[in-house]
This record gives C-alpha cells, sequence and structure tokens, in this order.
C-alpha cells in the first residue's frame, strides 16, 4: 500500500474519494511531494496542509479557465472581471480586447487600458500585446498614441509568443503603409529589431546575433543607415503585417477557443 493510501485511509475517505479513485494530477503530485517520507500520525497535518494547498491551487486554475472561455465565448465583462479579481494577468488582456471588439463605453475602456498598464508591469505578454495597441490607436482618448511605445510593446509581446502581440504588431505595420505625411516625423522599423529578425531574408545578410554591431564603425553604421539595408521597406512591412494576419487566421481555424484577436485584425492588399 502505497504512503498516499494510507494517508488517505487514516484521515477521511474525502482524500480517497478525491486523490486515490480518480486519479487526479493532485494525487499524481502528491505522490512525488510524499515520495520517500514514512508515513506516521505525526506528518500527518503536515501532508494534510501539502495536500489542501494542491487542490486549492489546482480548483483555483480550473475556475479561472472556464471564466476565461465563458468570457470569450459570452464576451462576458462579467466572466472576465471575475478571472481579474482572481490574479488573471491574461483576462486583462481578454477585457481590453473585447473594449475594441464590442465599442465598450468609454470608462470602461479606461479601466481596461490601467489593467492592461498594470499587468505589462507585472511581465505578462498579453497585456503588454494589448497596451501596445491602445498606444498605437489612443483608442477614443484614452491614451495619447505613441509610436515608439507602441512598436517596442508590441514586439516585445510578439516575440514572447503573444497572439495579441502579434494582432498590434500587424496593426501597427499596417498603419506604416502608404503615402507618408511629410509634416510628420517618419518612424523607421528596422531588420535588428526584436521579433523582426525573425523575417529577415537571407539576401539581406542582416547580422543576427546578440550584439550585431560590436565589431562595427561608425562609418560602417552610417553606410548601413545611408543604404537603406537596415530599414523595411514597404513590401516588407506588408509581407510580414500579412504573415501575421495568415498565423493567426490558421491558428483560429485548429484552436477555435483561442483569444479573439482573429476578429480585430488589419486588412492588407
Amino acid at each position: 500500500m502505497s504512503l498516499m493510501q494510507r494517508f488517505c485511509e487514516a484521515n477521511s475517505a474525502h482524500y480517497s474519494r478525491n486523490l486515490i479513485l480518480s486519479g487526479t494530477i493532485a494525487h499524481i503530485l502528491c505522490i512525488r511531494l510524499f515520495e520517500g517520507l514514512p508515513f506516521s500520525r505525526g506528518n500527518a497535518p503536515m501532508m494534510n496542509r501539502i495536500i489542501k494547498h494542491v487542490l486549492s491551487k489546482l480548483a483555483k486554475k480550473q475556475l479561472l479557465s472556464s471564466l476565461i472561455k465563458l468570457g470569450r465565448k459570452n464576451d462576458s465583462i462579467v466572466d472576465f472581471q471575475k478571472a481579474i479579481d482572481l490574479g488573471s494577468f491574461t483576462s486583462r488582456a481578454e477585457l481590453a480586447l473585447l473594449c475594441f471588439n464590442q465599442n465598450l463605453p468609454y470608462l470602461l475602456c479606461k479601466k481596461a487600458f490601467e489593467l492592461v498598464k498594470d499587468g505589462s508591469r507585472y511581465g505578462c505578454s498579453d497585456c503588454k500585446g494589448m497596451f501596445a495597441h491602445f498606444y498605437r490607436t489612443g483608442f477614443r482618448g484614452v491614451v495619447s498614441p505613441c509610436d515608439e511605445t507602441a512598436y517596442l510593446y508590441a514586439c516585445d509581446s510578439a516575440n514572447a509568443g503573444s497572439w495579441f502581440g502579434k494582432m498590434a504588431l500587424a496593426h501597427f505595420l499596417k498603419s506604416l503603409l502608404g503615402v507618408i505625411d511629410p509634416d510628420e516625423e517618419t518612424f523607421y522599423v528596422l531588420w535588428t529589431d526584436p521579433f523582426i529578425q525573425n523575417f529577415a531574408s537571407p539576401r539581406l545578410d542582416v547580422p543576427i546575433e546578440e550584439d550585431p554591431f560590436k565589431d562595427w564603425s561608425e562609418s560602417d553604421l552610417d553606410d548601413w543607415f545611408e543604404d537603406d539595408c537596415i530599414i523595411l521597406m514597404e513590401f516588407d512591412k506588408r509581407r510580414i503585417v500579412k504573415h501575421l494576419i495568415e498565423e493567426i487566421k490558421q491558428e483560429h481555424l485548429h484552436n477555435p477557443d483561442m483569444p479573439k484577436v482573429w476578429d480585430n485584425l488589419p486588412t492588407v492588399n
């Protein structure tokens, strides 16, 4: 008889029913935790606390997953807010995306911006993606648009694999296409930028390394900038936008339960 079985029999049918017969993840985790530990009445309270903690964590994770799925399925502010209250950072991004997709009231959009702003500070890549999207659009005056902030956060989010970041970056690059206003400062996207490096063509001979300019002189850099080799041309921006859009659409075909970023994509000819 295993240590876990002896512990459950010695304490209550509750643990036997929920851990032994069901074969839950909690059962497996607890066996790993208690492996090699001799069973006794003395260590039973400690084991009891650990099992309760594991079950509590798993229950919370399952509840968060259910709330997020309900929020996506029903476009439910209430479910996303419940998940946020339980500590979900992704739900902050989900609520912000809902603001864009559903054109929700200004005060709720302002609240969503503050939520993803805080989530970004805690390192949530999904929040960073929506934070970038707010700064690209300004979204009804919620924040003053800023290309640099929008681009840096979108790249950081996309580079972490977030669909929110890829959506935001697609919108940002799309906004750079077309005729350039001579009265506005031009924003340059470079081949050495994070995430953009993934789309570099071998023919461009772009140095992809931790510090691509460590052995370069100032004149070398000037020559490269003058030749525009390091700057993305319009057809490259368009190509990357199309790639991001197609990647999101393909993911949605295989995973209909993904975040609804596919419902807020730009169109590119």
